[in-house]
């Protein structure tokens, strides 16, 4: 299962989220998993990476553990 989460306040297409996370969960042999990808304001990824990390800058990505 994919689960999309816009918390930008912008508009976004998440058909295209959908589709490579469904593709990527095929190819891993994982179809009952799921992943969770949340799209996230700069100053929300700030917060999360120093966080988290310990970095405080906005990262691209991140990403964490299943379990």
């Amino acid at each position: 299962m994919i689960e999309v989460n816009n918390q930008s306040g912008s508009a976004f297409d998440t058909r295209l989220l959908y589709a490579l996370g469904k593709q990527m969960l095929r190819q891993e042999g994982a179809g009952s998993s799921t992943v969770s990808v949340a799209i996230v304001k700069a100053r929300t990824m700030r917060e999360l990476n120093k966080k988290y990390r310990l970095k405080d800058y906005a990262a691209n990505v991140l990403s964490f553990p299943a379990g």
